[in-house]
């Protein structure tokens, strides 16, 4: 049997999902069993696994095919920013996200939406990011881009999430947007132990990855795996910038 694990060290959230979906197109073309093991501490309390696919120690002949080995292996990195299996079959978000989504949305009386995401890049994070050389958005005229959006928006709210806070407060500040107090964690535990959070810290981060699923259309400025894989599991539009 051939597992899948997510454990410390193997990357953020969107590496997570990115290397779940190859692992199952790998399983289903290749009549291997597909079974799931979360034992990444920041987000194993916070996704379930359905049933059927959940691990079960008492296994014999397990091979770990972990998310770092998958997506630096160049034979199953096909289509990575298309997605043609429903995730929701897989896993799902836990109830405490959900309600914490909808917490939010009541709070800010919200119902339909659209999405702006800036991924600045680690070089911007804080400590629990771990590639300070990493830069997503270098000769990008961010400023340029939201007013673009913001021009062309079909009137509904615009949230903004980002991984760097000072820019949400800027951006929120000059334009129409909607942003949340989130304290920003880069979701691989052997990082975000860097950095001093509490529960709700992890919860608001896969929180505002739901409320990036849920948008009518993403807005994704700077490639990056946590807006691209969230349009995933509602095959919702996304536009990249």
């Amino acid at each position: 049997m051939i597992v899948f694990e997510y454990c410390n060290d193997n990357g953020g959230f969107g590496d997570f999902i990115k290397s779940l979906k190859m692992y199952i197109n790998y399983s289903i073309k290749n009549n291997n069993k597909i079974c799931i093991y979360i034992t990444n501490n920041s987000i194993k309390n916070f996704i379930t696994i359905k049933d059927k696919y959940k691990y079960n120690s008492k296994s014999f002949s397990v091979k770990f095919m972990k998310t770092r080995n998958i997506v630096r292996n160049k034979t199953m990195i096909i289509n990575q920013e298309k997605c043609d299996i429903s995730l929701f079959n897989y896993i799902d978000f836990s109830d405490v996200i959900y309600k914490r989504f909808e917490f939010l949305m009541k709070h800010k009386n919200i119902k339909s939406y659209n999405c702006i995401h800036i991924r600045k890049g680690d070089k911007y994070g804080n400590k629990s990011f771990p590639c300070k050389r990493d830069d997503r958005c270098k000769n990008k005229n961010i400023d340029s881009i939201i007013k673009s959006i913001i021009k062309y928006n079909n009137n509904l709210p615009l949230i903004l999430v980002s991984d760097n806070y000072d820019i949400k407060k800027d951006i929120a500040n000059k334009y129409k947007v909607i942003i949340f107090d989130t304290k920003i964690l880069h979701l691989d535990s052997q990082y975000t132990k860097n950095i001093k959070h509490t529960e709700i810290n992890l919860i608001d981060n896969l929180t505002e990855y739901l409320i990036l699923c849920k948008a009518n259309t993403i807005h994704s400025i700077g490639k990056s795996g946590f807006s691209y894989t969230a349009s995933w599991f509602y095959q919702n539009k996304i536009l990249f910038y």
